[in-house]
């Protein structure tokens, strides 16, 4: 009932009262639905503290200077270790054509390269954010998409690798923000492939 409730009123803010369209939004928005049900709810419920939750890190740019960033996480729910954010994902981890590592640690290190890379930050800088003092938080990307075999990547402050990668990342993408000096990467790193964001970017061509 909430699903197809919001179908409608998602199709009526967009202007897409068409008969039935509610009805085929729902049916496919359910499997990621239930997938977040799968992982989260399987066991009980969560204790979730909000939804859509702002947020801000310091970030040391090139010359040292402290920055403010902002986000706004998914989700955020108490548990044992302290605080969880979750940002969700409806896409496939964005790996190696999908390859997307059978074993934990070929996952963790898959991560870290993209965090590296400034692609993945929002785990770390969820960690980061919401450890205060003795409180301890997580970040965690949850991959909705029901063919996804390993949904959950997490990343705690204690995981010195991703934190230096982040602030590595922040630094570097500031340093070029303040010069101006943005520009398309049409390769990636290694000059092998074309990132993935190329086949839906309006100017693709």
């Amino acid at each position: 009932e909430l699903l197809a409730t919001t179908a409608r009123e998602v199709l009526l803010d967009e202007g897409l009262a068409l008969p039935g369209l509610a009805r085929a939004l729902a049916r496919a928005a359910r499997p990621y639905l239930d997938t977040a049900r799968q992982v989260d709810w399987a066991a009980g419920a969560p204790e979730v503290l909000g939804v859509e939750v702002p947020g801000e890190l310091t970030l040391a740019d090139g010359a040292g200077q402290s920055r403010r960033l902002h986000f706004r996480a998914d989700r955020v729910d108490r548990g044992d270790a302290g605080l969880l954010l979750t940002d969700y994902k409806t896409g496939r981890p964005p790996r190696r054509a999908g390859n997307q590592g059978k074993k934990p640690e070929t996952r963790r290190r898959y991560l870290r390269e993209d965090v590296q890379a400034g692609t993945r930050l929002q785990a770390v800088a969820y960690a980061l954010a919401g450890s205060d003092g003795d409180a301890s938080a997580a970040g965690r990307y949850l991959f909705l998409r029901p063919d996804v075999d390993y949904p959950e990547r997490a990343v705690t402050v204690d995981e010195d690798d991703f934190v230096a990668a982040l602030r590595e990342a922040g630094r570097a993408g500031l340093t070029v923000w303040d010069a101006g000096a943005f520009f398309p990467r049409v390769v990636d790193p290694a000059g092998e492939q074309e990132p993935a964001r190329c086949s839906w970017c309006p100017v693709a061509e």
